[in-house]
């Protein structure tokens, strides 16, 4: 939806590269770099994907390298509005598993840190992240 006056347009689908069935729960950085799960593989074979703003528009979604989705079932991210850490559950075992909540941090160099858990002590939703950037 487009920001109209004081409320919102009229919702509209975003096509190419979130529909059909590309993607599930996004999220956006300030710079336009749309995070989200990556589920054209399938279920079972979900991951976490960025969709880079480029030329106005996203780009194709590019699944994240490792240290994300390094085996376990990386899934729902929700990143800092500034880019500098990521939220996500995780899911230890196969589909329908229990979940965690982990985050990683962004390295000068731009790389994604290694993920590490967020001690609840209990199992994790989906994660959201304040527009000033907490978890």
């Amino acid at each position: 939806m487009e920001r109209e006056g004081d409320g919102w347009g009229e919702p509209r689908n975003p096509g190419p590269p979130f529909n059909p069935m590309k993607a599930v729960y996004v999220s956006a950085t300030r710079s336009g770099d749309i995070y989200t799960t990556d589920i054209s593989l399938g279920m079972g074979r979900e991951a976490l994907g960025v969709a880079k703003l480029a030329g106005g528009a996203p780009a194709a979604i590019e699944r994240l390298g490792a240290p994300l989705n390094a085996g376990a079932a990386d899934l729902y991210p929700c990143v800092a509005p500034a880019g500098s850490h990521l939220v996500f559950t995780r899911r230890e075992g196969g589909h329908g598993s229990p979940t965690a909540l982990y985050v990683s941090f962004r390295s000068a160099d731009e790389s994604w840190g290694e993920p590490a858990p967020v001690a609840l002590g209990m199992s994790a939703g989906t994660p959201l992240v304040s527009p000033a950037g907490h978890p």
